[in-house]
């Protein structure tokens, strides 16, 4: 498409006097917003005026062609801004074939060039905030991601999560009335340096998972106890399920006999080299560079009394061979051992489940299978229960358990005084945390305080030391969750850009497509 400009006079870029004295023309190609998919490109002739003003420096300008596009330009300002608000929402590599597709043809460089150009957008001065980090780098550099409550709207990235750089953010906003985040003691401190006058309000989720850790961690001492609400379950679900226990299963409230193991197995070694290693005061990191173990495994060797056991395989869930498990049974013991035959069987007693489920369970039916969960550690249940199923069991309410699960938590509860203790401490806080009431705080931290578990002791300190933002998240209404939210939609930019987006580049994908 070829226009013409026809105003009569044109102004000077420079100072603003109005001339109609044309000097020359020259022609000026742009890319505009496609019709119909089809690329449209606009020949524009331009017009060279000669400056009115003599004492101007500037005695030729070229006229302007706002706002159809800015000065040398070659895009028109809407195709600009459509290509920019997909440069925000896709990733330059993802959205530059995506354009071209739909007659906007520009490269992922372009892109780039276009996002870093882009200003940071001016918001209104916030009052009610919420901050919290995020990953550059899993574990090894963060960031600091600032939050508008009452506008649910990212207002701030920050390079990094040290207490200056956010005290610094702070002192920069001392209209700041209320501050929520998590119990990390970087932001508190922060906040105490930058905005003496906000309120701290700590996050009531990361109350209620720390709470939830720890009771995990006192779990992770009682390993036995996890494994007798393993085979419990176990022993609850073969009466439910229609299967039979060995007759020379213990009872549920039977520690579960240990298995055979090599006096001097390699696993047995690594978990004595671990335990030897950490009484000389090594750290869990030194510990597991040294051995080429994760500081996970690490970490649960030292915490355990005795090193943690792999049991049998698990036995079969509740499917849509459930109800034909019986006459699996009887066909197996009249001879049949062909799959195929047995699944076709089960198609006309109405089975509509895979052949590989047919196959699992004839596995357990397998002589070898049936001897080894005779004699197995956990009288074929599954191997044990983790530190974090043990901990959902028990913070559940009774109403939400099936009779399985509740067998094993009753289990749970039986084998360790300790357990029960914690549980009960664990429920305690979980509760007040849901009914919010502040009186409550005190007496359960006073029980804490006294209480035999040392982990429940270090808990309750911590929150002493935290007193005045955990009593506001008791009385106040504002929390964390929406800031989760952002930090969720940051990972996925990352993701989109495969983590190489430079910090200026990252945060303005943030905040721009807010």
């Amino acid at each position: 498409m070829t226009a013409v400009a026809i105003a009569p006079a044109a102004a000077c870029p420079l100072c603003g006097c109005h001339s109609a004295t044309v000097h020359s023309r020259y022609w000026r190609t742009l890319h505009d917003a496609p019709c119909a998919g089809r690329a449209v490109r606009l020949r524009v002739q331009v017009r060279r005026f000669r400056c009115a003003n003599p004492a101007c420096p500037r005695q030729i300008f070229a006229e302007r062609l706002a706002p159809l596009a800015p000065a040398r330009a070659r895009r028109t300002a809407r195709l600009t801004a459509t290509v920019q608000r997909l440069a925000l929402v896709l990733a330059s590599e993802a959205a530059a074939p995506l354009l071209t597709a739909c007659g906007m043809p520009v490269s992922p460089a372009t892109l780039l060039r276009i996002q870093r150009g882009l200003p940071l957008p001016t918001v209104p001065p916030p009052t009610v905030i919420g901050v919290d980090e995020f990953a550059f780098r899993k574990g090894r550099r963060y960031g600091t991601l600032v939050v508008d409550l009452e506008r649910h709207t990212p207002i701030a990235v920050l390079p990094d999560a040290q207490t200056a750089t956010v005290a610094a953010w702070f002192k920069q906003h001392p209209q700041l009335t209320t501050i929520t985040r998590d119990r990390a003691g970087a932001f508190a401190e922060a906040a105490v340096q930058g905005a003496p006058q906000a309120t701290q309000v700590a996050d009531r989720w990361h109350l209620a998972k720390n709470a939830g850790e720890v009771l995990e961690r006192v779990l992770q001492r009682h390993p036995a106890a996890l494994r007798q609400a393993a085979q419990a379950a176990f022993l609850a679900g073969a009466a439910v399920g229609g299967l039979t226990a060995p007759d020379n299963a213990p009872a549920a409230g039977d520690a579960a006999p240990a298995p055979e193991r090599p006096p001097g197995s390699a696993r047995e070694q690594r978990f004595r080299e671990v335990l030897a290693l950490h009484a000389e005061g090594w750290s869990v990191r030194r510990i597991a560079r040294a051995l080429r173990l994760t500081w996970r495994t690490v970490k649960r060797y030292i915490v355990a009394r005795e090193l943690p056991r792999r049991g049998a395989p698990s036995p079969p869930a509740t499917s849509a061979i459930t109800p034909h498990r019986d006459y699996l049974r009887e066909r197996w013991e009249a001879g049949c051992r062909n799959g195929c035959q047995l699944w076709r069987e089960l198609g006309e007693r109405g089975y509509t489940g895979s052949l590989a489920s047919v196959y699992r369970a004839l596995k357990w039916l397998h002589p070898g299978d049936r001897r080894r969960a005779a004699a197995g550690d956990a009288t074929g249940s599954r191997r044990t229960l983790s530190p974090r199923q043990g901990m959902w069991l028990l913070l559940r309410t009774e109403g939400e358990l099936t009779p399985r699960e509740q067998a094993a938590r009753a289990a749970l509860l039986a084998a360790q005084p300790a357990i029960a203790a914690a549980a009960t401490l664990a429920g305690r806080f979980l509760a007040l945390l849901r009914e919010r009431r502040p009186e409550a705080l005190d007496p359960w931290l006073a029980d804490a305080a006294t209480s035999e578990l040392g982990e429940f002791r270090r808990f309750a300190a911590g929150l002493q030391r935290d007193g005045a933002a955990v009593r506001a998240a008791l009385a106040q209404d504002w929390n964390n969750g929406q800031l989760e939210g952002q930090i969720n939609r940051v990972k996925l930019i990352k993701r989109m850009g495969y983590g190489r987006a430079k910090f200026e580049l990252l945060q303005r994908r943030i905040l721009c497509a807010a």
